[in-house]
């Protein structure tokens, strides 16, 4: 590699060529903390775009040297960095910018860039979709380790692989018996040209071999923490993955529940987690986590909720797609892991996991849980209470409601907005009551509120009382921008103003909020405001 970057310098500097693969900043971009960020992100993205393996950062300084490069961006750790100096000129610094893993960008102050025809700009929607779907045909689990043997497999953990094979290939039940391990590998799918995939060191791995997938050592963290968020115990999960479920299922405090405590049902119990679920998140979680990235697959334990976060992202899941029996199956970012644990009778690949997760939940009348994802990591919140006896009692009352409706009360009862098409739904079966989109789970006191005509008043807002609901926003969701508070607070503001006049007002409420009440700052950059709370 290193000819190959002298090679491309040279014809660089003697033909003064114009390569999107090339940044050189002058002296006083070089010493701009912010134009060298951008540059970064700009190289490593359009390096995965144009499936090159590095993008070239000139510096004209000196002072500039890796460590204050890497302060720059968190991310730097994802990508591959290599430092070149002083080549063909004087009081210059070549860095090399390794690609972005496929479908994650590098980001610098929340914005991910690239470089166009010698000009550094925000990524477009074309090139973002490019990037997400590089991820397509790079299956991490199906890589084959040089230097693993069979004899850095767990005996134990194969043998009762064979079992768990069996249980499903029952026609095949004598013939496993004459397998060798090699033989039984080679029928998963996890032994290639006679090398063992990643996968198969995953599933069967001993513990000690983690080093194999240094620096990205593959493990399931489990952190208890209380009510305000302190950490109170936590233990991590290594190899052999395939006798692993149990062992993090255990943990997990799965007391009873006393329907009686949150609403007016006699005395009836049931477990906080059914175990079924716990099993799908977490099987779920192996499957889809981005083992290219650094950082373990975390289940947070709240008193009363469950937290699963893991590396990656969702791939073609939609939740509205589980509404639909004909949705198309998902991506699976392991294929060859996640057939491997379909042949174990780990888990299914018809797409019905998260369906039979949601069921599961309404059957028992609880919340549903909550899927959040960005391009970075994917959390699913795991309810284990009643949130609100309204919604609890509508689903014992109403057995016959389908899944997408009680996905759409689910909404209301965590006060989410939902579409117009959805209230009315709702509202047909009284449902939910209030003016849309402030809706309310409707119980016996307040259920003619639906009935009430189109033409009630809407509340007037004051100034405090808009900033106290952006506060309240941002206490929950720590930040936000600008589009997600005109989303908060247009419907909140007169009829009578404009769209236009709307957002003016709304900017003059976050002047005030920042440079007057000092109440929210600015953490991002000024021509794109992400706004928290002040400390």
């Amino acid at each position: 590699m290193e000819k190959e970057v002298k090679q491309l310098l040279q014809t660089y500097f003697n033909d003064k060529m114009k390569d999107e693969n090339i940044i050189k900043l002058d002296k006083e971009k070089s010493d701009s903390s912010e134009m060298i960020g951008k540059s970064i992100s700009a190289l490593s993205n359009q390096a995965l775009i144009r499936k090159e393996n590095f993008g070239i950062l000139i510096l004209n300084s000196i002072d500039f040297d890796e460590i204050k490069l890497k302060s720059l961006i968190p991310q730097l750790m994802r990508i591959k960095e290599l430092r070149l100096s002083e080549f063909n000129e004087k009081n210059v610094k070549i860095f090399l910018i390794g690609s972005a893993n496929p479908g994650l960008p590098i980001f610098f102050q929340n914005i991910a860039y690239m470089h166009q025809e010698e000009n550094i700009k925000p990524l477009g929607i074309e090139e973002f979709e490019i990037i997400r779907y590089r991820l397509k045909g790079e299956d991490w689990s199906a890589n084959v380790s040089s230097s693993a043997q069979l004899s850095d497999l767990d005996k134990d953990a194969l043998r009762s692989a064979r079992t768990a094979f069996k249980s499903k290939h029952l026609h095949l039940e004598r013939e496993v018996e004459l397998w060798d391990d090699k033989r039984f590998l080679i029928n998963l799918g996890l032994l290639k040209s006679g090398k063992l995939t990643n996968a198969a060191l995953l599933l069967f791995g001993k513990e000690n071999v983690e080093n194999l997938f240094s620096p990205q050592i593959p493990k399931i963290s489990w952190i208890l923490k209380d009510a305000n968020g302190v950490e109170r115990g936590y233990q991590h999960f290594g190899l052999p993955y395939f006798t692993i479920l149990q062992k993090v299922i255990s943990k997990i405090n799965n007391t009873t529940y006393d329907y009686s405590a949150d609403t007016d049902y006699a005395s009836t119990e049931t477990k906080k987690y059914d175990p079924k679920v716990l099993r799908e998140l977490i099987l779920n979680g192996i499957i889809h986590h981005n083992y290219h990235l650094s950082g373990a697959f975390v289940i947070t334990e709240f008193p009363d909720y469950l937290i699963f976060a893991n590396k990656g992202t969702f791939g073609s899941f939609d939740i509205q797609n589980i509404f639909d029996d004909s949705s198309v199956l998902p991506i699976y970012q392991n294929s060859l892991l996640a057939n491997a644990m379909c042949k174990l009778n780990m888990v299914d690949l018809i797409g019905g996991g998260i369906r039979r997760v949601l069921n599961i939940q309404r059957s028992k009348n609880f919340p549903l849980p909550d899927f959040d994802s960005d391009f970075y990591e994917v959390k699913v919140k795991l309810y284990g209470k009643v949130l609100n006896k309204n919604y609890t009692e509508k689903l014992v009352e109403q057995k016959g409601l389908t899944l997408k409706e009680v996905y759409y009360l689910d909404q209301v009862q965590k006060r989410n907005k939902i579409t117009p098409e959805a209230a009315e739904l709702l509202r047909a079966k009284k449902l939910v009551s209030g003016r849309y989109p402030e809706l309310l789970v409707s119980d016996k006191a307040n259920l003619k509120d639906s009935l009430r005509p189109a033409f009630v008043p809407r509340k007037v807002y004051s100034n405090l009382e808009l900033k106290q609901i952006i506060l309240d926003y941002l206490s929950k969701n720590k930040q936000a921008g600008r589009g997600e508070i005109d989303a908060l607070l247009l419907d909140k503001l007169p009829e009578s103003l404009d769209l236009k006049k709307k957002r003016n007002k709304i900017k003059n409420l976050l002047f005030q909020m920042s440079r007057t009440d000092f109440s929210i700052k600015n953490a991002g950059p000024a021509t794109k405001p992400i706004w928290v709370l002040s400390d």
